[in-house]
């Protein structure tokens, strides 16, 4: 009887131990906020100024593993060629970012810093003209 109970107990505890030193930690998947505004705008294309919409909405990308890092992309279906301006409220840095073409993204992240951060999108170039300025708030671990 006892010898039956020590087995089972030995099992028990060896199972135990192959299960906890197989399953691997989880981690959080990144977080995407889209800004609250679309961009638009015209830009006009050198040599003979052919005009052409631009714009879309852009997502800030944050990742609990990079801890003061934003990576900005484009939802749009290539349209959007943009330039990020933004503001961290909590620590008052400042930078200006660019997301490209669909095919073109900004793989990278930019160092951001960590807090609550604000930012307004345009169309960069001339000539161009932003008509309506997109804009998004969002917070960075």
């Amino acid at each position: 009887m006892f010898r039956r109970i020590a087995a089972t107990s030995t099992a028990v505890v060896a199972s135990l131990g192959i299960a906890l030193s197989v399953n691997p930690t989880a981690h959080a998947a990144p977080i995407d906020v889209q800004f609250l505004l679309p961009t638009f705008g015209v830009t006009a294309a050198p040599p003979y100024m052919l005009s052409s919409a631009a714009g879309g909405w852009v997502i800030a990308q944050t990742d609990a593993e990079r801890p003061g890092m934003t990576r900005f992309i484009s939802n749009d279906a290539g349209y959007c060629f943009c330039s990020i301006q933004w503001r961290n409220l909590s620590t008052g840095a400042t930078g200006v970012a660019q997301v490209g073409l669909r095919s073109t993204q900004n793989r990278d992240y930019v160092p951001t810093g960590s807090g609550v951060l604000v930012a307004s999108v345009g169309i960069p170039g001339t000539p161009s003209f932003t008509l309506l300025p997109g804009a998004g708030v969002w917070t960075v671990p």
